[in-house]
């Protein structure tokens, strides 16, 4: 029985390798697809920079002096954004070329995650793969284990959207929204600060593993530079008057005072 389940699991890992490494061609061809639209941007560019050439030649032919002008300030309005385009393309185009991993190489990321995270969450019919943190406390304030769920079918749209989602599994959001259940978490979506470019190599170049450990260690740490809520203020202001804490809704702030009064005692000051 012990070899048929592990059999099953094995069959369940390749699968899910396979599908992994599909999502990355997907990524890929979508990076390639933002190249050809930067081609054809630039294409368009020079077209019009032809089309401009022509019209400024005839002008000057004819005596078109005001004419000729006019194309001349047209031009020279254009020519910082074209040769902004012009290094944004280069760049982009010039950028390392990303190289596929093998479908073993994936399939050893997943069993690094395993020794890593314990056993994985996977969902082969949603397309999902799930790492789940230990409980979280920052600053005294217990946020409870958060999942981070990554959406294989989205990671084609990695260059426009984070392909993963951060579910509070016991959820403790702060006061004044409900949608922040941490610091650096709204609406599921994780703010990556300074992990963003690094994140994003991860999951391109098939390092999954990495990007669930980066995803973590954002998650353990606070960053009181960039909260979308501060620990601070997480459990809401305080009334100056009864001392009951208040939702930022149901908070009064006296000009004259300086103070933060609740509805009930904002009529006494």
């Amino acid at each position: 029985m012990r070899k048929e389940n592990f059999m099953k699991k094995q069959k369940k890992l390749i699968k899910l390798s396979n599908l992994l490494l599909d999502s990355l061609y997907e990524l890929k061809k979508a990076r390639l697809q933002q190249i050809q639209t930067m081609v054809d941007d630039f294409s368009i560019g020079c077209s019009d920079v032809t089309k401009n050439s022509h019209l400024f030649r005839t002008a000057i032919e004819k005596g078109w002096l005001i004419g000729a002008e006019n194309i001349r300030s047209r031009v020279s309005r254009n020519i910082n954004d074209f040769s902004y385009h012009i290094q944004r393309f280069k760049e982009f185009i010039n950028a390392d070329e990303t190289v596929l991993p093998k479908l073993s190489d994936i399939y050893a990321e997943l069993i690094q995650m395993e020794q890593e995270f314990g056993e994985l969450s996977f969902n082969l019919s949603e397309k999902t793969i799930s790492v789940t943190t230990e409980s979280i406390t920052l600053e005294d304030i217990p946020l409870g284990p958060f999942e981070i769920k990554l959406v294989i079918d989205q990671i084609s749209s990695l260059y426009s959207d984070a392909p993963y989602r951060i579910i509070a599994l016991e959820p403790n959001p702060a006061c004044s929204n409900e949608d922040v259940t941490h610091p650096h978490v709204s609406s599921e979506r994780l703010c990556e600060g300074d992990g963003h470019v690094a994140i994003r190599s991860a999951i391109e170049h098939g390092r999954f593993c990495d990007f669930f450990t980066m995803a973590v260690n954002i998650l353990q740490t606070y960053n009181p530079d960039s909260p979308h809520i501060s620990l601070d203020d997480w459990g809401g202001a305080s009334c100056y008057d009864c001392g009951s804490t208040v939702s930022d809704d149901d908070r009064y702030y006296c000009d004259y005072c300086d103070r933060d009064y609740c509805s009930s005692c904002s009529s006494c000051c």
